[in-house]
């Protein structure tokens, strides 16, 4: 078959799955794209479908930054991303060197850079002293880069899929129950709930945590389509909280802040959280994003879980994410001891400056 005429079904319209669209879209205009998800676009518990996300290519893995640039400029200039990207700088408060390492990265790659290392002291000043009070004992540095920033994720992800239907991509609203594999072992697209064969040439996965689970529905007997371990569903919890009015101004130019720091992030144990066993598997850092236009600070605690369940199918483990939909979207229905997880990350950032906010919704961001 001429590989121009040929039929694309892309699973999930998340992040990955949108770009996906609309790039194979472009690249091969003759091609039929379908994009596929549960829910009118953009899903919301898509893990894209956030108040916002950091865009940055302050990494210590140099191809990694190096991606991360040619993606930053995209926000800068791309008429797709531009209107909702905020070039706000950013702080990362740490004692484990990857403010340096980032700095080391730049100069390894000849890239054109503003970021500098900070005493704790002269970054406390800085920003309308808004971080006067946070908790940085046992902070060696500060690296500031003024050249990072965030984009508002939601309102992103629905234009790039608005844009690929624009340019001639079919979005259909369905949930998926399994992929269609036929006698030979090729799969052959998926079936809905609702009963429909959905059929392609080739079919992408871009279904993210629910993708171990996807694959043991589907074939539950056949061993080497299994995950095994080799993707692992996880979730991190965040919180918005709003901004009293007469505040607003003290906190108009801060910039996305991260507290890389263990009194911040913690070390836990395996604990009970979700409907299952939830295991946390990675120490990050917890951050902050600058405010909406209408006055809302996002908040998240970079300590990963999972939530294990075993799949009498397949016989196996799998995390996956909890079936409420409020368990993965903006709500109140998170555990209190996630609560409280990220409302230390607020108080350790800001101190006194965020004392008496509301806050407004948590979110298990899967």
């Amino acid at each position: 078959m001429d590989p121009t005429q040929q039929s694309y079904l892309i699973v999930g319209a998340g992040m990955f799955g949108a770009s996906t669209a609309l790039h194979l879209r472009r690249s091969n205009p003759s091609a039929t794209v379908t994009l596929l998800d549960r829910t009118p676009f953009p899903c919301p518990s898509a893990a894209a479908h956030d108040l916002n996300k950091i865009i940055r290519a302050d990494y210590d893995d140099i191809f990694y930054m190096k991606l991360a640039l040619e993606a930053q400029e995209l926000w800068r200039t791309d008429p797709i991303y531009k209107p909702y990207y905020h070039e706000s700088g950013m702080l990362f408060a740490e004692n484990i060197g990857m403010g340096q390492g980032s700095i080391e990265n730049y100069k390894t790659l000849r890239a054109d850079f503003d970021a500098e290392m900070l005493r704790p002291e002269d970054a406390r000043t800085r920003f309308n002293g808004i971080f006067h009070d946070a908790e940085w004992t046992g902070v060696k540095g500060c690296f500031w880069n003024p050249r990072s920033g965030w984009g508002e994720a939601h309102l992103t992800m629905k234009n790039v899929i608005q844009t690929a239907i624009d340019e001639g991509v079919t979005y259909i609203e369905a949930t998926v129950s399994i992929i269609s594999i036929d006698q030979s072992g090729i799969c052959t697209g998926v079936r809905t709930e609702d009963g429909r064969e959905l059929t392609a040439d080739h079919t992408i996965l871009c279904t993210g945590a629910r993708t171990a689970k996807l694959l043991a529905d589907s074939k539950p007997d056949k061993k080497e389509l299994q995950m095994d371990g080799r993707m692992v569903a996880a979730a991190a919890v965040m919180c918005t909280a709003v901004i009293p009015p007469e505040k607003r101004g003290k906190f108009k130019h801060v910039p996305v802040v991260f507290n890389g720091l263990d009194h911040t992030h913690g070390s836990s144990p395996s604990v009970s959280r979700c409907k299952d066993v939830v295991t946390y598997e990675t120490g990050l850092s917890g951050e902050s994003i600058p405010p909406t236009a209408d006055g809302r600070l996002k908040f998240t605690y970079e300590v990963s879980f999972t939530n294990m369940v075993y799949h009498e199918k397949s016989k196996q483990t799998i995390s996956v994410p909890p079936e409420p939909v409020s368990q993965s979207t903006w709500s109140h229905d998170v555990p209190q001891g996630l609560k409280d997880d990220v409302l230390r990350v607020m108080k350790h950032i800001y101190g006194s400056e965020v004392e008496g906010f509301e806050i407004e919704h948590y979110r298990m961001c899967w």
